[in-house]
C-alpha cells in the first residue's frame, strides 16, 4: 500500500533540494533532508503543551496549521493572479496576431484574384457595409475637427473600427473576469480593499507591459505588416493609438493602486529605484499622451 504522507514528504525533499542548491548555493541531498526531518521529529513537542509563547522554544514544533493554511490560501490567490494576468497579456497580443493572420490570408487571396471573383450578394453586402465604407455614413478618412480647423483627425474605415471595438471588448473582459475578491484570510493584506488594490494593480501593470510590445510593432511607417496584411498605414496608426490609450490607462490604474497601497511607506518606497522609475514612466506616458492629443497642431489621430 502506498504511504501518501511519505510520498508528499518525498516531493518536499526534492523541492527543497532543488531550491536550496539553486538559490542558497548549497549542496544538500535528499538524504540530508530526510535525516534532518527524522532528527526533528524525535524531539518535537505539541504546541498545545507550550504554556508561554513569549519565551524561547528550544525544541522543534510544528506551526499553527490554521494560520499556515490561511497564508497558503492568500499566496495561492496572489500567484494565481500573476499567472492569469500573464495569460491575459498574452491574449491581447494573440488578438492582434489573429487579426494580422486573417488580414494576411485576405490579402493573399486578393493578390491571386480569388476575392475579385466572388460576386455573391452576401459577399457584396460585406464589402459595401464592412470592408469598404468609412466609420460614419458619407464620411471621409481624414477631415478637420473643430471650428478653427486646427486639430485634424483620421476617421477609420469600418473594418478598422470593428477591429478596434473587438480589442476594446477583449480588454474590458480581461479587466472584469479576474477574481479580485477571491477567498482570503487577509493575512497577506490588512483588509479586502488592500487585496483588490494589489491584485488589480498587478494585473494592469502586466497588461501595460504587454501593450508596449504592440505599440512598438504598430508605430513604424515602414512596417512589414503593411505589405503582408494589406492594411493601410493609417490602420496601424489607429491600432497604435488605441493600444496606447489602454496602456496609459492600465499604467495609471497600476500606479494609483500601489500608491494607495503603499501610502503608509511612501517616503521609504520613493527612495527605491523601481518605485521611482514607475512614477517617472507613468508621468512621462501621460504627458506625451496629453501633448499628442491636445497640443495645437499636434495632429490628433
Amino acid at each position: 500500500m502506498i504511504d501518501h504522507n511519505e510520498h508528499k514528504r518525498d516531493i518536499i525533499y526534492y523541492t527543497l533540494k532543488d531550491k536550496c542548491n539553486k538559490y542558497a548555493l548549497a549542496n544538500e541531498t535528499v538524504d540530508d533532508f530526510k535525516a534532518a526531518y527524522s532528527n526533528a521529529t524525535k524531539y518535537q513537542i505539541d504546541p498545545s503543551s507550550i504554556a508561554n509563547f513569549s519565551e524561547p522554544i528550544y525544541s522543534p514544533t510544528y506551526p499553527n496549521m490554521t494560520y499556515a493554511e490561511a497564508y497558503k490560501q492568500d499566496c495561492l490567490l496572489l500567484y494565481t493572479n500573476f499567472d492569469d494576468s500573464t495569460y491575459y497579456a498574452a491574449g491581447l497580443c494573440v488578438y492582434f496576431g489573429v487579426v494580422m493572420l486573417l488580414g494576411t490570408i485576405f490579402n493573399f487571396l486578393t493578390k491571386v484574384g480569388f476575392i475579385q471573383k466572388l460576386n455573391h450578394p452576401i459577399i457584396n453586402k460585406i464589402r459595401s457595409y464592412i470592408t469598404i465604407p468609412t466609420m460614419f455614413p458619407k464620411g471621409r478618412n481624414a477631415q478637420p475637427m473643430g471650428g478653427l480647423k486646427v486639430f485634424t483627425g483620421l476617421f477609420p474605415d469600418r473594418v478598422d473600427s470593428l477591429i478596434c471595438l473587438g480589442f476594446t471588448i477583449v480588454h474590458i473582459v480581461f479587466w472584469a473576469i479576474p477574481n479580485y475578491h477571491g477567498a482570503s484570510a487577509n493575512i497577506q493584506w490588512k483588509d479586502s480593499d488592500s487585496q483588490v488594490r494589489q491584485l488589480l494593480g498587478n494585473e494592469t501593470g502586466i497588461l501595460a507591459f504587454a501593450e508596449v510590445t504592440l505599440l512598438v510593432l504598430f508605430a513604424g511607417r515602414n512596417n512589414i505588416l503593411t505589405f503582408i496584411t494589406g492594411f493601410k498605414y493609417t490602420s496601424f496608426i489607429h491600432f497604435h493609438k488605441l493600444v496606447s490609450r489602454f496602456m496609459i490607462l492600465d499604467a495609471i490604474i497600476h500606479s494609483v493602486c500601489f500608491t494607495i497601497l503603499d501610502r503608509a511607506y511612501w517616503s521609504a518606497e520613493i527612495a527605491e529605484e523601481w518605485f521611482a522609475c514607475g512614477i517617472a514612466a507613468t508621468t512621462i506616458a501621460v504627458t506625451l499622451s496629453w501633448l499628442l492629443h491636445f497640443w495645437p497642431c499636434a495632429g490628433i489621430t
